[in-house]
């Protein structure tokens, strides 16, 4: 996967770049921070599960590659990857490819194309028998994605230019065997939407003094990738509170809630939220807020007193009322009040995880073995 690079104050992106802006503005300029030397809160995070990904990724172009190999031999072209710091070397995988189209070869593997500010190595590009060429590009997911079928436009759009007939079509050839097939006509409206802003937001950054700032409203975010974690992180963003989603997070930013504290702290409507969701996310933030003073402490909470912390207000100031506890109201003998509804998922899960082992121990064991405790005895039997 090519590397954006600057080379004599021009700054070099790929089709694997079109996505990652796609996916993230803000990582991506982060990275072009790094790029023009600039000093950035950003680290370069070594993801196992990605590595691993991409070794399978790659496994699954050899497997492609080796099928067309067999089936061609001679007749798939393979253009070795250049190192991109090597001009030269460039240049030559440039030539090969268009010697390969010159020629009419069946299939050309990794064609590199250079191109103001651009370049990039198609997967496969394989002869129709019209004389035409279709783009393929081998993706270990088991469906097609946007950002993928901008990759294959890119391609698509760099034949053009050399003035190689390309196909209607363009093809994902998927983890799971199947091929995808796309009109071009259906992608190239939003290639060039997403190539033009790309090529701002670089412009933009460029003639910027210092490097992006997290939360600039210019440019979209993911918010859960790690290089939007670590600004989460160091900014205690409203994003640390589980389950709350970009688009809430712009809503909470208009209304002056920036900080997870400041969100636990609030009240009142917010515009684009539902009272509902807002109470969650409020109710949540809390128990996240207790979660980290519980853990600076070193004092695990009570149960009693985590699930106060998700009972309603109304039916927890009820029940703790004295009338309540003594059973009595207006004189008459009331029965106890009846335990609330089932707590939100996300509520019990923060407090399943800030009870103490013990506890959840015991609530397992209770559980299992309580219903039948025969059969576990003749169990035990048996298996003596």
């Amino acid at each position: 996967m090519p590397q954006m690079y600057v080379v004599d104050g021009t700054v070099v992106t790929s089709a694997s770049d079109l996505k990652k802006a796609s996916e993230c503005e803000f990582a991506f300029l982060r990275e072009l921070d790094v790029k023009l030397g600039r000093d950035t809160l950003f680290e370069p995070v070594a993801d196992a599960m990605l590595e691993r990904a991409g070794r399978m990724g790659d496994a699954h172009e050899l497997r492609v590659l080796e099928a067309y190999r067999e089936h061609l031999g001679d007749g798939v072209v393979e253009i070795e990857r250049p190192d991109l710091r090597d001009p030269d070397a460039v240049a030559a995988a440039v030539a090969q490819t268009r010697d390969a189209f010159a020629a009419g070869a069946p299939v050309v593997f990794q064609a590199t194309f250079v191109d103001d500010g651009f370049i990039g190595f198609a997967d496969f590009i394989v002869r129709q028998p019209d004389g035409r060429y279709l783009v393929q590009d081998s993706k270990l997911a088991r469906r097609a994605r946007v950002t993928a079928l901008l990759q294959l436009a890119a391609y698509a759009e760099q034949l053009e230019r050399l003035g190689v007939p390309c196909a209607d079509t363009v093809e994902l050839l998927l983890g799971d065997g199947t091929t995808s097939v796309h009109r071009l006509d259906d992608i190239e409206p939003v290639y060039r939407l997403r190539r033009a802003r790309l090529a701002q937001i670089v412009d933009d950054r460029r003639a910027a003094d210092g490097p992006v700032e997290w939360g600039d409203p210019r440019y979209t975010l993911d918010g859960r990738c790690p290089t939007c974690d670590l600004e989460v992180q160091a900014h205690r963003d409203v994003l640390l509170v589980a389950s709350l989603r970009v688009t809430q997070r712009v809503a909470l930013f208009d209304a002056g809630i920036t900080t997870i504290d400041a969100l636990a702290a609030s009240d009142g409507p917010v515009p684009g939220i539902l009272d509902a969701t807002l109470e969650n996310l409020r109710i949540q933030a809390r128990l996240q807020l207790e979660a980290e003073a519980t853990a600076a402490s070193g004092t695990p909470p009570s149960p009693a007193s985590a699930r106060s912390s998700w009972m309603p207000r109304s039916a927890h100031d009820e029940a703790s009322s004295p009338r309540r506890r003594a059973g009595q109201s207006n004189g008459e003998t009331t029965s106890r009040t009846p335990r609330p509804s089932s707590p939100p998922r996300m509520r019990l899960i923060a407090w399943f995880r800030s009870a103490p082992a013990r506890d959840r121990g015991r609530r397992r064991r209770t559980s299992r073995d309580e219903p039948d405790g025969r059969r576990w005895a003749r169990g035990r039997r048996r298996a003596g």
